[in-house]
Protein backbone atom coordinates (compact mmCIF):
# COMPACT_ATOMS: atom_id res chain seq x y z
CA UNK A 1 0.00 0.00 0.00
CA UNK A 2 1.82 3.45 -1.02
CA UNK A 3 1.31 5.21 1.61
CA UNK A 4 -0.06 3.26 4.00
CA UNK A 5 1.28 1.56 7.33
CA UNK A 6 0.71 -2.20 6.31
CA UNK A 7 3.08 -2.14 3.39
CA UNK A 8 5.49 -1.07 5.65
CA UNK A 9 4.59 -3.52 8.03
CA UNK A 10 4.78 -6.46 5.05
CA UNK A 11 8.52 -5.12 4.90
CA UNK A 12 8.92 -5.97 8.73
CA UNK A 13 10.70 -9.15 10.14
CA UNK A 14 7.99 -9.99 11.74
CA UNK A 15 4.34 -10.71 9.83
CA UNK A 16 1.23 -8.19 11.46
CA UNK A 17 -0.72 -8.95 14.60
CA UNK A 18 -4.06 -8.36 15.22
CA UNK A 19 -6.74 -5.83 14.01
CA UNK A 20 -10.52 -6.10 13.25
CA UNK A 21 -12.13 -6.79 9.75
CA UNK A 22 -15.96 -7.71 9.50
CA UNK A 23 -17.05 -9.17 6.04
CA UNK A 24 -20.40 -8.97 5.57
CA UNK A 25 -22.63 -11.90 4.50
CA UNK A 26 -23.94 -11.50 1.02
CA UNK A 27 -26.95 -9.15 0.77
CA UNK A 28 -29.96 -8.38 -1.57
CA UNK A 29 -29.69 -4.96 -3.49
CA UNK A 30 -27.55 -3.00 -5.54
CA UNK A 31 -28.81 0.47 -4.50
CA UNK A 32 -28.84 2.13 -1.57
CA UNK A 33 -32.70 3.37 -1.23
CA UNK A 34 -33.84 6.42 -0.19
CA UNK A 35 -34.65 6.48 3.71
CA UNK A 36 -35.79 8.66 6.69
CA UNK A 37 -33.35 10.42 8.92
CA UNK A 38 -31.47 7.78 11.03
CA UNK A 39 -32.67 6.99 14.60
CA UNK A 40 -30.25 4.64 16.89
CA UNK A 41 -30.17 3.75 20.65
CA UNK A 42 -27.20 4.53 22.38
CA UNK A 43 -23.61 2.66 21.57
CA UNK A 44 -23.27 -0.52 23.53
CA UNK A 45 -19.47 -1.43 23.84
CA UNK A 46 -18.56 -5.02 24.22
CA UNK A 47 -15.31 -6.46 25.31
CA UNK A 48 -16.05 -8.39 28.45
CA UNK A 49 -15.82 -11.96 27.78
CA UNK A 50 -13.14 -11.69 24.69
CA UNK A 51 -9.57 -12.27 25.38
CA UNK A 52 -8.01 -10.21 28.29
CA UNK A 53 -4.44 -10.81 26.43
CA UNK A 54 -2.55 -7.50 25.65
CA UNK A 55 -1.69 -6.70 21.96
CA UNK A 56 2.04 -5.32 22.03
CA UNK A 57 2.25 -4.29 18.43
CA UNK A 58 0.25 -2.08 15.60
CA UNK A 59 -2.41 -4.22 14.30
CA UNK A 60 -2.94 -5.76 10.81
CA UNK A 61 -5.79 -7.90 10.62
CA UNK A 62 -8.63 -10.44 12.41
CA UNK A 63 -11.63 -10.84 10.83
CA UNK A 64 -15.78 -11.22 11.99
CA UNK A 65 -18.68 -12.17 10.11
CA UNK A 66 -22.36 -11.08 11.17
CA UNK A 67 -25.19 -13.20 10.15
CA UNK A 68 -28.60 -12.27 9.16
CA UNK A 69 -30.19 -12.82 12.64
CA UNK A 70 -27.45 -10.74 14.46
CA UNK A 71 -24.97 -13.51 15.60
CA UNK A 72 -21.64 -12.30 15.57
CA UNK A 73 -18.10 -14.60 15.27
CA UNK A 74 -15.09 -13.50 15.67
CA UNK A 75 -11.91 -14.98 15.15
CA UNK A 76 -8.54 -12.99 16.13
CA UNK A 77 -4.67 -13.58 16.95
CA UNK A 78 -5.05 -14.23 21.14
CA UNK A 79 -2.71 -12.63 23.01
CA UNK A 80 -3.62 -14.70 25.47
CA UNK A 81 -2.63 -17.59 23.50
CA UNK A 82 1.16 -16.43 22.28
CA UNK A 83 -0.77 -14.92 19.29
CA UNK A 84 -2.74 -18.36 18.20
CA UNK A 85 -6.53 -17.68 16.98
CA UNK A 86 -9.16 -17.56 18.77
CA UNK A 87 -12.72 -17.93 17.60
CA UNK A 88 -15.78 -16.55 19.51
CA UNK A 89 -19.00 -16.21 18.97
CA UNK A 90 -21.23 -13.01 20.33
CA UNK A 91 -25.04 -14.79 20.91
CA UNK A 92 -28.18 -13.75 23.38
CA UNK A 93 -25.58 -10.72 24.54
CA UNK A 94 -22.71 -12.78 25.49
CA UNK A 95 -19.05 -14.34 24.29
CA UNK A 96 -18.83 -17.88 23.70
CA UNK A 97 -16.04 -19.94 21.94
CA UNK A 98 -16.09 -22.02 19.21
CA UNK A 99 -13.50 -24.97 20.22
CA UNK A 100 -10.60 -24.00 22.27
CA UNK A 101 -8.95 -20.81 22.58
CA UNK A 102 -5.27 -20.55 20.54
CA UNK A 103 -6.60 -23.26 18.42
CA UNK A 104 -4.35 -23.40 15.40
CA UNK A 105 -0.71 -24.71 15.76
CA UNK A 106 1.62 -21.74 16.14
CA UNK A 107 1.06 -18.13 15.45
CA UNK A 108 -2.01 -16.99 13.25
CA UNK A 109 -0.98 -13.61 11.09
CA UNK A 110 -3.97 -12.10 8.67
CA UNK A 111 -6.62 -14.44 9.69
CA UNK A 112 -9.77 -14.27 7.24
CA UNK A 113 -13.07 -16.09 8.56
CA UNK A 114 -16.47 -16.85 6.17
CA UNK A 115 -19.53 -18.97 6.98
CA UNK A 116 -20.51 -21.69 4.30
CA UNK A 117 -24.26 -21.41 3.41
CA UNK A 118 -24.80 -24.19 6.29
CA UNK A 119 -22.93 -21.90 8.90
CA UNK A 120 -19.64 -24.24 8.73
CA UNK A 121 -16.92 -21.49 10.11
CA UNK A 122 -13.82 -21.29 8.17
CA UNK A 123 -10.93 -19.51 8.53
CA UNK A 124 -7.63 -18.85 6.53
CA UNK A 125 -4.73 -17.46 8.01
CA UNK A 126 -0.97 -17.18 7.39
CA UNK A 127 0.46 -19.71 9.44
CA UNK A 128 4.10 -18.88 11.63
CA UNK A 129 4.57 -22.91 12.47
CA UNK A 130 4.51 -23.52 8.81
CA UNK A 131 6.88 -21.00 7.08
CA UNK A 132 4.43 -18.34 6.76
CA UNK A 133 2.19 -20.31 4.26
CA UNK A 134 -1.64 -20.36 3.84
CA UNK A 135 -3.63 -22.59 6.06
CA UNK A 136 -7.31 -22.68 6.01
CA UNK A 137 -9.33 -24.71 8.87
CA UNK A 138 -13.13 -25.07 9.53
CA UNK A 139 -14.99 -26.01 12.54
CA UNK A 140 -16.56 -29.78 12.01
CA UNK A 141 -18.65 -31.87 14.65
CA UNK A 142 -17.20 -29.84 17.48
CA UNK A 143 -13.52 -29.74 16.07
CA UNK A 144 -11.11 -27.64 13.81
CA UNK A 145 -9.95 -29.78 10.97
CA UNK A 146 -7.41 -28.70 8.64
CA UNK A 147 -8.74 -28.22 5.02
CA UNK A 148 -6.47 -29.80 2.66
CA UNK A 149 -3.10 -29.89 4.16
CA UNK A 150 -1.51 -27.34 6.73
CA UNK A 151 1.10 -24.97 4.63
CA UNK A 152 -0.71 -25.39 1.43
CA UNK A 153 0.69 -22.86 -0.70
CA UNK A 154 4.16 -22.95 -2.39
CA UNK A 155 5.85 -19.66 -0.44
CA UNK A 156 4.97 -17.13 1.94
CA UNK A 157 1.23 -15.17 2.11
CA UNK A 158 -0.12 -11.75 3.54
CA UNK A 159 -3.56 -9.91 2.48
CA UNK A 160 -5.53 -13.09 2.73
CA UNK A 161 -9.05 -13.04 1.76
CA UNK A 162 -11.29 -16.02 2.03
CA UNK A 163 -14.74 -16.62 0.80
CA UNK A 164 -17.43 -19.88 0.56
CA UNK A 165 -19.64 -20.30 -2.32
CA UNK A 166 -22.99 -21.31 -2.42
CA UNK A 167 -22.34 -24.92 -3.26
CA UNK A 168 -19.69 -24.69 -0.03
CA UNK A 169 -16.67 -24.71 -1.84
CA UNK A 170 -14.00 -22.25 -0.17
CA UNK A 171 -11.96 -19.85 -2.35
CA UNK A 172 -8.89 -18.32 -1.36
CA UNK A 173 -6.94 -14.94 -2.74
CA UNK A 174 -3.49 -13.74 -1.34
CA UNK A 175 0.05 -12.04 -2.15
CA UNK A 176 2.24 -14.55 -2.18
CA UNK A 177 6.54 -13.82 -2.47
CA UNK A 178 9.50 -16.31 -2.55
CA UNK A 179 11.46 -14.16 -0.69
CA UNK A 180 11.04 -10.76 0.71
CA UNK A 181 13.32 -9.56 -1.95
CA UNK A 182 10.48 -10.71 -4.65
CA UNK A 183 7.65 -9.00 -6.25
CA UNK A 184 4.21 -10.01 -4.91
CA UNK A 185 1.51 -11.91 -6.95
CA UNK A 186 -1.73 -12.56 -6.56
CA UNK A 187 -2.28 -16.28 -6.45
CA UNK A 188 -5.94 -17.54 -6.01
CA UNK A 189 -7.46 -20.95 -5.56
CA UNK A 190 -10.13 -23.17 -4.73
CA UNK A 191 -10.61 -26.73 -2.95
CA UNK A 192 -11.90 -29.31 -5.01
CA UNK A 193 -11.50 -32.56 -4.99
CA UNK A 194 -9.53 -33.01 -1.80
CA UNK A 195 -7.23 -30.45 -2.90
CA UNK A 196 -6.17 -26.44 -3.66
CA UNK A 197 -6.44 -26.11 -7.44
CA UNK A 198 -5.63 -22.53 -8.76
CA UNK A 199 -7.39 -20.54 -10.72
CA UNK A 200 -4.90 -18.73 -13.27
CA UNK A 201 -4.73 -19.35 -16.82
CA UNK A 202 -1.53 -17.15 -16.46
CA UNK A 203 -3.34 -14.15 -16.00
CA UNK A 204 -0.99 -12.93 -13.21
CA UNK A 205 2.26 -14.48 -14.76
CA UNK A 206 5.30 -12.06 -14.60
CA UNK A 207 3.17 -9.62 -13.04
CA UNK A 208 3.42 -7.80 -9.84
CA UNK A 209 -0.31 -7.75 -8.25
CA UNK A 210 -1.05 -6.84 -4.94
CA UNK A 211 -3.50 -6.33 -2.33
CA UNK A 212 -6.44 -8.81 -3.33
CA UNK A 213 -9.97 -9.28 -2.02
CA UNK A 214 -12.32 -11.98 -3.05
CA UNK A 215 -15.80 -12.28 -3.22
CA UNK A 216 -18.47 -14.52 -4.75
CA UNK A 217 -22.39 -13.85 -5.58
CA UNK A 218 -25.45 -15.95 -4.16
CA UNK A 219 -25.13 -17.61 -7.87
CA UNK A 220 -21.52 -18.36 -7.50
CA UNK A 221 -19.67 -15.64 -9.78
CA UNK A 222 -16.21 -15.06 -8.51
CA UNK A 223 -15.04 -11.65 -8.29
CA UNK A 224 -11.36 -10.55 -7.57
CA UNK A 225 -10.18 -6.81 -6.86
CA UNK A 226 -6.50 -6.16 -6.91
CA UNK A 227 -3.62 -3.44 -7.60
CA UNK A 228 -1.92 -4.14 -10.65
CA UNK A 229 1.70 -2.77 -10.33
CA UNK A 230 2.73 -2.73 -14.03
CA UNK A 231 -0.07 -0.34 -14.45
CA UNK A 232 0.52 2.15 -12.36
CA UNK A 233 -0.89 0.38 -8.88
CA UNK A 234 -4.46 0.94 -10.73
CA UNK A 235 -7.12 -0.99 -8.79
CA UNK A 236 -8.57 -3.64 -11.39
CA UNK A 237 -11.29 -6.08 -11.14
CA UNK A 238 -11.38 -9.70 -12.49
CA UNK A 239 -14.22 -11.92 -12.93
CA UNK A 240 -13.99 -16.26 -13.04
CA UNK A 241 -15.42 -17.75 -15.95
CA UNK A 242 -15.59 -21.28 -17.45
CA UNK A 243 -12.55 -20.03 -19.75
CA UNK A 244 -10.83 -18.06 -17.23
CA UNK A 245 -10.59 -14.77 -15.77
CA UNK A 246 -12.76 -11.69 -17.29
CA UNK A 247 -11.71 -8.33 -16.83
CA UNK A 248 -14.26 -5.94 -15.23
CA UNK A 249 -11.79 -2.98 -15.98
CA UNK A 250 -9.84 -0.47 -14.31
CA UNK A 251 -11.60 0.87 -10.94
CA UNK A 252 -9.49 3.96 -10.64
CA UNK A 253 -5.99 4.67 -10.86
CA UNK A 254 -3.34 6.44 -8.67
CA UNK A 255 -0.52 5.16 -6.27
CA UNK A 256 -1.80 6.40 -3.24
CA UNK A 257 -4.87 3.64 -3.52
CA UNK A 258 -5.10 1.61 -0.84
CA UNK A 259 -7.35 -0.41 1.36
CA UNK A 260 -9.64 -1.96 -1.10
CA UNK A 261 -12.38 -4.61 -0.12
CA UNK A 262 -15.15 -5.72 -2.10
CA UNK A 263 -18.45 -7.20 -1.66
CA UNK A 264 -21.61 -8.62 -3.67
CA UNK A 265 -25.13 -8.12 -3.42
CA UNK A 266 -26.96 -10.89 -3.81
CA UNK A 267 -28.42 -9.07 -7.36
CA UNK A 268 -25.06 -10.13 -8.45
CA UNK A 269 -23.70 -6.47 -8.34
CA UNK A 270 -19.67 -6.06 -7.41
CA UNK A 271 -18.82 -3.08 -4.30
CA UNK A 272 -16.05 -1.46 -4.10
CA UNK A 273 -14.55 0.19 -0.98
CA UNK A 274 -11.15 2.28 -1.14
CA UNK A 275 -9.01 5.12 -0.16
CA UNK A 276 -7.50 7.47 -2.36
CA UNK A 277 -4.60 9.35 -0.25
CA UNK A 278 -6.63 11.40 2.12
CA UNK A 279 -10.34 12.37 1.89
CA UNK A 280 -13.56 10.12 2.44
CA UNK A 281 -13.35 6.82 1.76
CA UNK A 282 -14.58 5.71 -2.19
CA UNK A 283 -17.31 3.61 -3.18
CA UNK A 284 -18.08 1.98 -6.26
CA UNK A 285 -20.62 -0.86 -7.90
CA UNK A 286 -20.18 -2.29 -11.52
CA UNK A 287 -23.24 -1.42 -13.64
CA UNK A 288 -23.67 -1.34 -17.22
CA UNK A 289 -20.19 -2.37 -17.29
CA UNK A 290 -18.77 -0.06 -16.00
CA UNK A 291 -17.45 1.35 -12.43
CA UNK A 292 -19.85 4.40 -11.05
CA UNK A 293 -19.53 6.02 -7.84
CA UNK A 294 -23.13 5.62 -5.62
CA UNK A 295 -22.85 8.82 -4.12
CA UNK A 296 -22.33 12.75 -5.06
CA UNK A 297 -18.91 12.79 -4.14
CA UNK A 298 -17.81 13.86 -0.35
CA UNK A 299 -15.04 16.39 0.01
CA UNK A 300 -14.87 16.25 3.58
CA UNK A 301 -11.65 16.81 5.37
CA UNK A 302 -10.84 13.64 6.36
CA UNK A 303 -7.98 11.32 6.12
CA UNK A 304 -9.72 7.79 6.26
CA UNK A 305 -7.94 4.49 6.96
CA UNK A 306 -9.30 0.82 6.45
CA UNK A 307 -12.61 1.72 5.54
CA UNK A 308 -15.65 -1.47 5.63
CA UNK A 309 -18.65 -1.26 3.63
CA UNK A 310 -21.56 -3.19 4.28
CA UNK A 311 -25.19 -3.78 2.81
CA UNK A 312 -28.47 -3.96 4.80
CA UNK A 313 -31.02 -7.12 3.70
CA UNK A 314 -33.38 -3.56 3.07
CA UNK A 315 -30.21 -1.98 0.38
CA UNK A 316 -28.77 0.65 2.28
CA UNK A 317 -25.55 0.98 2.14
CA UNK A 318 -22.92 1.32 5.62
CA UNK A 319 -19.80 2.22 6.05
CA UNK A 320 -17.29 2.69 9.37
CA UNK A 321 -13.10 3.98 8.93
CA UNK A 322 -11.11 5.37 11.49
CA UNK A 323 -10.17 9.30 11.05
CA UNK A 324 -6.91 9.79 11.04
CA UNK A 325 -7.76 13.82 10.97
CA UNK A 326 -9.22 12.93 14.43
CA UNK A 327 -6.68 10.91 16.26
CA UNK A 328 -7.80 7.76 14.67
CA UNK A 329 -11.48 8.45 15.57
CA UNK A 330 -14.43 6.22 14.85
CA UNK A 331 -16.54 6.80 11.82
CA UNK A 332 -19.90 5.55 10.60
CA UNK A 333 -22.00 6.57 8.17
CA UNK A 334 -25.29 5.31 5.68
CA UNK A 335 -25.98 6.44 2.42
CA UNK A 336 -29.15 8.14 2.28
CA UNK A 337 -30.37 10.33 -1.05
CA UNK A 338 -26.50 9.55 -2.42
CA UNK A 339 -24.68 11.47 0.28
CA UNK A 340 -23.08 10.20 3.14
CA UNK A 341 -25.05 10.90 6.61
CA UNK A 342 -23.58 10.12 9.68
CA UNK A 343 -24.91 7.58 11.78
CA UNK A 344 -23.99 8.60 14.83
CA UNK A 345 -21.44 11.12 16.48
CA UNK A 346 -18.57 8.74 18.24
CA UNK A 347 -15.98 10.40 18.10
CA UNK A 348 -14.60 9.67 21.53
CA UNK A 349 -14.16 5.47 20.23
CA UNK A 350 -11.23 5.48 18.40
CA UNK A 351 -11.01 2.76 15.42
CA UNK A 352 -7.54 0.55 14.54
CA UNK A 353 -9.16 -1.34 10.96
CA UNK A 354 -13.01 -1.52 12.69
CA UNK A 355 -15.26 -3.02 10.35
CA UNK A 356 -18.80 -3.38 9.87
CA UNK A 357 -22.04 -5.88 9.42
CA UNK A 358 -25.46 -5.34 9.42
CA UNK A 359 -28.03 -7.89 10.29
CA UNK A 360 -31.93 -8.34 9.13
CA UNK A 361 -33.33 -5.65 11.52
CA UNK A 362 -30.58 -3.38 10.47
CA UNK A 363 -28.53 -3.38 13.56
CA UNK A 364 -24.88 -2.03 13.20
CA UNK A 365 -22.19 -4.14 14.26
CA UNK A 366 -18.57 -2.30 14.64
CA UNK A 367 -16.13 -4.55 14.86
CA UNK A 368 -12.43 -2.45 15.99
CA UNK A 369 -9.47 -2.26 18.67
CA UNK A 370 -9.41 -0.32 22.26
CA UNK A 371 -6.87 1.95 20.81
CA UNK A 372 -3.12 2.71 21.57
CA UNK A 373 -1.05 -0.12 22.72
CA UNK A 374 -1.87 -2.41 24.26
CA UNK A 375 -4.91 -3.18 22.58
CA UNK A 376 -7.83 -5.62 23.07
CA UNK A 377 -10.62 -6.15 20.63
CA UNK A 378 -14.09 -5.08 21.09
CA UNK A 379 -17.56 -4.73 19.27
CA UNK A 380 -19.34 -1.48 19.13
CA UNK A 381 -23.56 -2.19 18.53
CA UNK A 382 -26.07 0.47 17.32
CA UNK A 383 -29.19 -0.65 17.75
CA UNK A 384 -32.18 0.78 15.55
CA UNK A 385 -35.17 2.22 17.02
CA UNK A 386 -36.93 2.79 14.22
CA UNK A 387 -37.74 0.38 11.18
CA UNK A 388 -36.51 2.45 8.01
CA UNK A 389 -34.74 0.12 6.40
CA UNK A 390 -36.73 -2.65 5.46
Amino acid sequence: MDLNLGRLFQQASWLFPLGLLFNLVITQSCKSPDAAPLSYRDTVVVSTGLSSGDLQQNSWSATCRVTPDGMVYLAYQDGAQQGRLTLQRFARESWQFVGPPGFSTGRANTPHLALSPTGIPYVAYTDVANQLKLTVQRFVNGNWQIVGKAGFSSYSTSQVSLTIGPDGTPYVAYESRETYTDKSQVVVQRFANGNWQTLHNGRFAGRETIEPSLAISSKGTLYLVYRDAGNGYALMADQWTDSGWLSLGQIDYSGTLANNSLLVSAADVPHVVYTKGSGHPIVKQYLDQKWTAVDEGDNSPYTAFSPSLAISPGGGLYLAYGDQAQQGKLVVERLVNNRWQRLADKGYLTSDYGSIGIDRDSSVFVGQLSGPLPQRPRLVIFRKVAQYDS
